[in-house]
């Protein structure tokens, strides 16, 4: 309904009801503004007046508490006193600070207030909202002309300063004086007046009372202390006069020693002093209690409690070592160094003579290892509160070549519950031992750089041995330019039957450039690698290598020598079908190589058992004769007549017509003479002595090259057989020429072709 329009009348009730105007929306806005007004004046002046009560109090009680008395309010007055602080300021907020939080003003208070401070106004806000809110028969109109009275006078009225600021300005006034009171008090007093605060706020903290000299910091305060320890006992005292001097006063608990007194000096700084306790040798063998004394002023009193010394010692290690070294676990008691190969694994157990809270191994690194000089591992106690454990793994590392490593040493750290810790350690060495590599070297052809034909051939001899262990692989291995043009597993045969690693091997290869289609001019460079058996990581070693130059075919070697090297079966495509692996040397050259290489095994082994004695030759003819009892029927008859050809042409020529042999006295290739039968010309050094774990002499110069001899006459002998076989016609129940026997030898793995 519009403003000033007449409201309907009710006929029963005989009131009237009066739609808000703007007249009424302008009252109750003043007046809630005015409410506001004084709400945040009461609050204030209640907020300001507490302040007051609590800064008087604090400066009185801190005058009484420096100058009224000597030894300061004890802390049953300080806590009283507090305690009645808080309550009448408890009580004064209830009744003067909680209610105008809250509740709101009421509207009749502020038109009140609003009426006060304007008299012109004759009561017409307060009558008109006694009028609205309290009669139910007063006519609509009677209550707009009172509306409209009433806001035209509040309109001359000023809203802002009708509240009245007087308390609220007195209670800012004399906050004011008692904080500039508290600051000239800390000025000019001779005495600290924020200790003294803190002492009345917290009557229950342990702070001293304020004097002239003031001693703070002191140290080590209540602890606890090994027996038979020293303490340094300081403290900051400032204040001192010249000429005061400070004291240490302590006690023991058994009353041997009473208010004993040790002078403290001046350290470097100008307000540090301190002082040893006690300054006997034996240290301290009872509980102290002390207390510093300087000029007017007295510390409180300390105490010291002695206690056992923790230590942490070493029990038991366990070693559990790699399963490749085949060792067994065990354990050492009352040894606390550690002493294993790489990738062991220790197990460290200690005791300790308290309850551990925490405990660590403590390993020092070696200089040259990365990472921080100290390592940490922590201990578990899986058993008992006083018995720990820790694993460790024991590792080499190779930093500039050189094989360090990665622990030297280590001691124990031990903490109790009480927070003492094993300060006297024990120190241990750690010794990690290296897995030695294995040597390896090319005993034959001693020479670096060897010269031979194209149809010619040359033996290797190699040996390798582990000083700790096993070898496990043992290749020679041949490049041309930058690729490998041969890779031979010299142990291939032991590994093939299911023979252990062994410690030391000794090797022979024959290598023949037709094999691998090589031309004069040439050069092959061959070294020998070896490999032990160790685990995750295997050592690798070479040999020093060997390069072979390749010339132009030698027409001095034998007819036998040069079938050899003829492809027998080249054209017969059965024979290439019988057998794929077959060099392309044809049928009579694999069988060839095989007989020769499969004589040439068992010869090897016999001559590598022999003893060094002077029964060298005879050892050598029974492996020859061993050799050819084990080649294939209709072979081994020819074997002498092979040997008494070979003898007639040395005695019909003059000179040696060794079909292995590339000059034309005959001398063996990595051999530096031709000695006598029975000299020891090409005997090899006492450093070359092979197979160290079996115990056997290693074979001499001489043994090897009977060996490589009967090896040659096996071959001539196979190449004779061989064409003689081929020349033949063929029927029935006659093999083809070119096809393989059903007694060849079986495959050299060692051999080129395979065979």
């Amino acid at each position: 309904m519009a403003s000033g329009s007449p409201a309907p009348s009710n006929a029963t009730s005989g009131a009237a009801t009066v739609a808000p105007s703007a007249h009424a929306n302008y009252i109750e806005e003043k007046l809630e503004k005015t409410g506001t007004d004084v709400q945040v004046v009461e609050v204030s002046t209640a907020i300001l007046t507490m302040f007051v009560l609590v800064f008087a109090y604090l400066l009185a009680m801190v005058i009484v508490d420096h100058w009224l008395v000597p030894e300061g309010l004890g802390s049953g007055i300080r806590t009283c006193a507090l305690v009645f602080l808080f309550g009448f300021l408890v009580l004064y907020a209830i009744r003067n600070l909680l209610p105008h939080l809250l509740y709101r003003i009421n509207p009749a208070f502020a038109a009140l207030t609003i009426e006060r401070s304007e008299p012109s106004l004759k009561n017409s806000v307060l009558n008109f909202l006694l009028v609205r809110h309290t009669s139910r028969n007063v006519p609509g109109v009677v209550i707009r002309g009172m509306e409209k009275q009433a806001a035209t006078g509040l309109a001359r009225v000023a809203i802002d300063s009708v509240v009245d600021h007087r308390q609220l300005v007195k209670g800012g006034i004399v906050l004011v004086v008692v904080i500039l009171f508290c600051g000239l008090y800390m000025v000019f007093s001779p005495k600290n007046m924020l200790p003294t605060v803190g002492r009345l706020l917290v009557p229950w903290a342990d702070i001293e009372p304020v004097r002239r000299i003031r001693i703070d910091r002191v140290q080590p305060g209540n602890s606890s202390v090994l027996f038979r320890s020293h303490v340094t006992v300081s403290a900051e005292v400032h204040g001192l006069r010249d000429g005061e001097m400070v004291f240490l006063v302590y006690s023991s608990r058994s009353g041997g020693t009473v208010d004993q007194r040790i002078q403290m000096f001046r350290a470097a700084n100008e307000t540090a002093y301190s002082c040893q306790l006690p300054e006997s040798e034996g240290g301290l063998v009872d509980d102290v209690k002390y207390r510093i004394e300087a000029g007017d002023c007295v510390s409180r009193t300390y105490q010291l409690d002695l206690i056992t010394a923790p230590s942490l010692q070493v029990q038991k290690i366990e070693y559990h070592y790699p399963s490749y070294t085949g060792l067994e676990s065990r354990s050492v008691e009352g040894v606390g160094d550690i002493k294993a190969i790489e990738g062991s694994r220790v197990v460290i157990h200690a005791e300790a003579n308290q309850d551990i809270f925490s405990a660590a191994v403590i390993l020092q690194r070696d200089q040259g290892v990365e990472g921080d000089r100290n390592a940490t591992r922590p201990m578990i106690t899986p058993v008992s509160p006083r018995l720990a454990t820790c694993r460790l793994l024991l590792e080499r590392y190779t930093v500039r070549q050189q094989s360090i490593p990665e622990f030297t040493g280590y001691h124990l750290h031990l903490a109790t519950p009480t927070g003492a810790v094993n300060e006297n350690v024990i120190r241990h060495r750690i010794a990690i031992t290296r897995d030695q590599p294995p040597v390896v070297e090319i005993l034959r052809p001693e020479e670096s750089l060897v010269d031979v034909p194209e149809n010619g051939d040359l033996f290797f001899q190699v040996r390798a041995r582990d000083p700790d262990f096993s070898v496990a692989e043992l290749f020679l291995v041949g490049r041309l330019d930058d690729r490998t043009l041969f890779e031979e597993d010299l142990i291939q045969h032991h590994k093939a039957g299911g023979q252990p690693h062994r410690a030391a091997y000794r090797e022979v290869f024959r290598f023949l450039p037709r094999s691998y289609q090589l031309a004069s001019g040439q050069r092959i460079q061959v070294v020998a690698r070896a490999t032990d058996n160790k685990q995750p990581r295997p050592n690798v070693v070479f040999s020093e290598p060997v390069e072979i130059h390749i010339t132009a075919a030698d027409e001095n070697l034998s007819v036998d020598a040069e079938k050899n090297s003829e492809p027998s079966g080249a054209d017969d495509p059965q024979a290439e079908s019988q057998d794929s692996d077959t060099p392309a040397g044809g049928q009579a050259g694999a069988e060839e190589s095989s007989a020769e290489e499969s004589s040439g095994d068992e010869a090897g082994e016999a001559a590598s058992n022999q003893d060094g004695q002077d029964g060298n030759d005879e050892r050598s003819e029974q492996a020859a004769g061993k050799g050819a009892a084990d080649e294939p029927d209709g072979q081994t008859g020819n074997q002498e007549q092979q040997a008494g050809g070979s003898q007639e042409k040395e005695g019909q020529s003059g000179q040696t017509t060794n079909p292995n042999s590339n000059s034309p006295e005959g001398e063996p290739r990595g051999a530096k003479g031709a000695p006598d039968q029975g000299g020891d010309g090409n005997k090899p050094s006492s450093s070359e002595v092979g197979n160290e774990s079996e115990g056997k002499v290693d074979n001499d110069g001489e043994a090897f090259e009977q060996l490589r001899d009967f090896i040659k006459n096996e071959s001539s002998h196979e190449a004779e057989s061989g064409a003689s076989s081929s020349s033949e016609p063929t029927g029935d129940g006659e093999k083809p020429r070119g096809e393989k026997s059903q007694e060849q030898p079986p495959s050299c793995p060692r051999c080129p072709g395979g065979t």
